[in-house]
């Protein structure tokens, strides 16, 4: 369908001699980084690693906050540098990109609950944006929109909220390493049981707990700075 397809087209992120291109999440952007030789280098920013094996070194970097496609796998894989990742694969027809984040991130969390209310036969819209809660924390927020045959899209509602729960365990307090912190282990448990997998099934994709993480292909670039993490001490703060 035309109209789909010229949502598509927005990316123009490019051709690559890739067959995947790796999309990662900063300061509540999706980020490319490329070479000077890339096409869009006139419309690059600059960032200074800070963290890491390449602290100090400067990239350059395509700014996004939507991507669209069809949703074609998910993947949970163990790295030995940046720990556990999710990386969902996404086609926009002419390119394969990943996004890849840490599998049990505030944006990995809204995607598992929005898995539930998508149907993979059409393409959605991820976007993304970075604002203060009512806490005064900055929350990076993930949203989808599904797009019918007709091009008409449709805000992708989550199958888990504080008023429907619907089974979701809550997060718990742990003792971890000597300090008492919030922990939502129960909660992407559930989340990869009842929301991923049964998505993954619909893809005709193996469950997560089946999947080898000793895959051939990786996409997760080392030298990317590892996930902000967030202390949460004050119960008001924790995520539903």
């Amino acid at each position: 369908n035309n109209n789909v397809k010229n949502k598509f087209m927005k990316l123009g992120l490019g051709k690559s001699n890739n067959d995947y291109k790796n999309i990662n999440i900063v300061d509540g952007t999706f980020r490319l980084r490329i070479d000077e030789n890339h096409p869009q280098i006139s419309e690059a920013i600059t960032r200074n690693l800070t963290k890491g094996i390449n602290a100090g070194r400067e990239v350059k970097e395509l700014v996004y906050h939507s991507l669209t496609g069809y949703i074609k796998d998910i993947k949970i894989r163990k790295t030995p540098k940046m720990g556990t990742r999710m990386q969902l694969f996404i086609s926009d027809t002419r390119d394969m990109y990943v996004i890849d984040t840490g599998y049990a991130s505030g944006e990995a969390t809204a995607i598992y609950k929005m898995l539930p209310n998508i149907d993979p036969v059409n393409p959605v819209e991820i976007s993304i944006s970075r604002k203060k809660n009512d806490q005064g924390r900055e929350v990076t927020s993930v949203f989808m929109r599904e797009y019918d045959e007709n091009g008409d899209g449709q805000i992708v509602k989550h199958a888990y909220t504080k008023d429907n729960p619907n089974g979701i365990p809550n997060w718990e307090q742990k003792q971890i390493q000597g300090e008492m912190k919030w922990d939502n282990t129960s909660q992407i448990e559930f989340l990869i049981e009842n929301a991923l997998n049964p998505f993954l099934e619909k893809l005709g994709k193996m469950p997560i707990q089946d999947q080898n993480s000793d895959d051939e292909f990786d996409t997760v670039d080392e030298s990317n700075e590892a996930d902000e993490e967030v202390q949460i001490q004050n119960p008001d703060d924790v995520p539903f």
